[in-house]
């Protein structure tokens, strides 16, 4: 799970530090750079909630790598692009699916930790975004006179990670051959809810004001990001 979100951040911020580039060459203007990065965003946000469901449903770490694959691909498509319209459409698809990546993760955690562990191993797990974050532009400055570079290199590295995924994690300790963790039925007791799944979803997740309390926290933090 680790090293599967260190790279999801590689195709998640090469387009964005690469913005000089663009902008020294001409390609793009800040204001269509940032135009593509919100559109992203705005993907990212509706495909986190949409694959939320989807990983109640499926399996975690098929969805996580089959995420991983695609934006990979994304970013070596978008190597051979030199366009407005065809960055934002990509860009977007990207934004997409990145949306796999945390979903999936935040299930498995549960499953493969106790309750009274979990703060401690999420924190751990957590710090896969800053590590990301920090190699990527010292990928990117390896290659400084070629920008498709930048795309291309996280590209491969996250096509190459997602077989990896694919091979290697399990969705729970079951997956793996090994004895469930005793207190994991906490984590499916949102499944065993009476109702349909929709209103499931409704009662238990957007009636929930605590989750409000946390979308607004939550939101208010990444403004000073």
């Amino acid at each position: 799970m680790y090293i599967g979100y260190v790279v999801y951040y590689f195709t998640r911020s090469s387009f964005k530090v690469l913005d000089l580039f663009f902008i020294k060459e001409g390609i793009l203007t800040k204001e269509s750079h940032g135009f593509i990065l919100a559109s992203a965003g705005l993907a990212y946000a509706i495909s986190k909630f949409l694959s939320g469901i989807l990983t109640d449903l499926t399996s975690p770490s098929i969805l996580m790598a089959l995420g991983l694959f695609i934006s990979g691909s994304i970013n070596i498509f978008m190597a051979d692009q030199s366009n407005f319209d065809a960055f934002f459409l990509f860009w977007t698809i990207n934004g997409l699916a990145q949306g796999l990546g945390w979903p999936p993760v935040a299930n498995m955690l549960t499953k493969w930790y106790i309750t009274k562990e979990r703060g401690s191993w999420w924190g751990f797990w957590s710090t896969s975004h800053n590590l990301g974050e920090f190699l990527m532009p010292l990928i990117v400055v390896m290659f400084a006179n070629n920008w498709k570079m930048g795309l291309y290199v996280p590209g491969f590295l996250a096509i190459i990670t997602s077989v990896f995924l694919l091979n290697r994690l399990r969705s729970s300790p079951k997956d793996a051959g090994l004895k469930e963790i005793k207190d994991s039925e906490a984590s499916s007791d949102f499944m065993k809810k009476e109702g349909s799944f929709y209103e499931t979803l409704i009662k238990y997740v957007f009636s929930n004001r605590y989750i409000w309390f946390l979308i607004l926290s939550s939101s208010l933090i990444y403004f000073v990001r």
